[in-house]
């Protein structure tokens, strides 16, 4: 296993060990970072689908991505970061919304099957 994939669940927990802030700064500090990146690529590059060079689904046992095409957004990503830090702490957060092409409909998928590369989000 590389040490440069993680699952979208852990990051908050990462980040809120990394620079020694709560679980809701951290969530807090995700969040501003997706929006920041959705303004940089999504809007000012006219990529919005750059999201899913970073960021993909994968399975509960390795980083693989899907055989099925998914399609993630920023504004997922974004929302499921504000969802961590504006809910009360008792409720927890763990879905993510993506468009699946081999289905062709938008569904929840759980965050721990979503992974990513800190190298390419960093």
């Amino acid at each position: 296993m590389s040490n440069d994939l993680m699952r979208l669940s852990d990051l908050v927990s990462a980040y809120s060990r990394f620079y020694k802030v709560s679980h809701r700064e951290a969530a807090y500090a995700l969040y501003e970072l997706i929006e920041g990146l959705y303004v940089e690529h999504g809007v000012n590059r006219f990529r919005p689908n750059s999201v899913n060079d970073i960021f993909w689904v994968g399975n509960f046992v390795g980083f693989e991505r899907s055989t099925k095409l998914y399609v993630l957004y920023f504004q997922s990503l974004s929302k499921y970061f504000y969802d961590l830090f504006d809910s009360p702490s008792e409720y927890q957060k763990d879905t993510l919304s993506c468009y699946c092409e081999h289905s062709q409909q938008s569904m929840h998928i759980p965050a721990k099957v979503v992974c990513f590369s800190r190298l390419a989000l960093f």
